[in-house]
C-alpha cells in the first residue's frame, strides 16, 4: 500500500496499533508526571516548613529530588514535542506518520535517553542511602544494591552507545533492554525486601500492619510500587519479545504502557521517601535514622513504656549490626534519667555526618 508499510512489512492494523500505543503511552506519561509534580511540591512544602536552619542533608536531598523532577520535565516536554511532530506536522497520512516514527528523527532522542539514565541512577542512590540509614549505616547490607546499580549503569552505557553486543554471547540474540529491565527489577525488589524485613523485625508485624498509618509507611518506605512497576514492565516486555520474533520487533509495543508508568514512578518513589522524612520532624538527621524504626506509639502508655520500647529498639540494632551509637550503657542511663522527668529520649546522630 505504501512504502513505509512495505519496508517494515506491517499491515495497516499493525501500523495503527504501533502508533496508537506510542501516542497513548505518552499521554499516560504526562498524567503520571502530573502526580510526580504534586508529590514534588508537597516535599518542597515540608522542606521549607521546618523551623530550624537547613541542614546539609536536607540541601542534598532537595537537590536530588529537584533534579529528578526537572529532568522528568524535560523528558516529558521532548516526548510531547515528538508527538506533535509525528501526529501533527507529519500527520497527513498513516504512511507519513509511520515513516517519521521509524526514521529516528524524534526531537531530543539522545537527550531523553541520557536524562532517563541519570534519573534512574539518582533514584537508586536515594534508595541505597535510605536502606543504609535504616540498617545503621551498615555497608555490607547495601553492597548488593550498590553492585546492582553499577551493573545497571554499565548496561545503560552500552545501550546509549548503541554497541552491538550480540556477538559476545555466541549465536544467541540478546536484547539488552530486557537485561536492563531485569537488573532494575532486581535492584528494586532487593531494596523492598530489605526495608520490609527491617521494619517488620524492628517494629513488629502486628504493630506495623495493625493501622493504616503503618501500612502506608511500609508501602512508601519500601518503594513497593516501584518494585511492582518494574516487575510488570519486565514481564510484559519479555512476553512480547519472545512471543514475536526479533525480526518482527516493530509490533512489540504493549510494554510502553508499564514503561511510561515506571518512568514516572522512578522519580515519584524517592521523592515520596524524602517527603516522608521531612514531614515528620525538623531534626532531619534523627528522623532519617530512626523514623521508621519506632515502635507503635499507641500501644501502652506512660513515659516509662516509651523509654523501654526505645531501649529495646536500640539494643536490637546494636546486637544485629554493631552500631556503636546504639544500645550502649550510657545511652540507656541517659534514657532513664530523661524518662524520670517524663520526656521520651531520642537517638541523635553525631553532628557533622549524614
Amino acid at each position: 500500500m505504501s512504502s513505509a508499510l512495505q519496508q517494515l512489512g506491517l499491515s495497516v492494523t499493525e501500523a495503527q496499533y504501533l502508533l496508537a500505543t506510542y501516542l497513548h503511552s505518552t499521554i499516560l506519561l504526562v498524567f503520571c508526571y502530573g502526580i510526580h509534580t504534586v508529590v514534588f511540591f508537597v516535599a518542597l512544602y515540608y522542606a521549607f516548613e521546618g523551623n530550624g536552619p537547613s541542614s546539609r542533608l536536607k540541601i542534598i536531598l532537595m537537590a536530588i529530588i529537584t533534579f529528578l523532577w526537572s529532568s522528568q520535565t524535560v523528558v516529558v516536554g521532548l516526548k510531547w514535542k515528538a508527538i506533535d511532530e509525528c501526529f501533527i506536522t507529519h500527520g497527513l497520512s498513516l504512511d507519513m506518520e509511520l515513516a517519521f516514527y521509524q526514521s529516528g528523527a524524534m526531537p531530543g532522542g539522545i537527550t531523553s535517553d541520557v536524562l532517563r539514565v541519570l534519573i534512574v541512577i539518582c533514584a537508586d542512590i536515594v534508595l541505597i542511602w535510605r536502606c543504609w540509614m535504616l540498617y545503621g549505616r551498615n555497608w555490607i547490607v547495601v553492597a548488593a544494591l550498590a553492585l546492582c546499580l553499577v551493573t545497571e549503569t554499565i548496561i545503560s552505557g552500552f545501550l546509549l552507545s548503541s554497541w552491538d553486543l550480540s556477538a559476545s554471547v555466541g549465536v544467541f540474540h540478546v536484547d539488552w533492554n530486557l537485561v536492563s529491565y531485569a537488573v532494575a527489577m532486581l535492584t528494586t525488589m532487593l531494596y523492598t525486601s530489605l526495608v520490609v524485613f527491617r521494619m517488620l523485625r524492628v517494629n513488629g508485624v502486628s504493630a506495623t500492619l495493625r493501622t493504616y498509618h503503618g501500612i502506608i509507611e511500609l508501602f512508601v518506605e519500601s518503594a513497593a510500587l516501584y518494585s511492582v512497576a518494574h516487575t510488570v514492565l519486565l514481564g510484559i516486555y519479555a512476553y512480547e519479545y519472545y512471543y514475536y520474533s526479533p525480526a518482527a520487533s516493530p509490533v512489540i509495543a504493549m510494554y510502553r504502557y508499564p514503561k511510561a508508568i515506571t518512568s514516572a514512578i522512578t522519580g515519584i518513589a524517592p521523592t515520596l521517601i524524602v517527603a516522608c522524612i521531612m514531614a515528620c520532624s525538623d531534626d532531619l538527621r534523627t528522623q532519617a535514622h530512626v523514623k521508621s524504626l519506632r515502635f507503635a506509639s499507641g500501644m501502652g502508655s506512660g513515659p516509662q513504656t516509651q523509654t523501654r520500647r526505645t531501649a529495646d529498639v536500640e539494643e536490637t540494632l546494636s546486637a544485629w549490626f554493631g552500631d556503636p551509637g546504639l544500645g550502649s550503657e550510657s545511652h540507656r542511663h541517659d534514657g532513664d534519667s530523661i524518662a524520670s522527668r517524663g520526656v521520651r529520649p531520642r537517638t541523635v546522630l553525631p553532628h557533622g555526618r549524614f
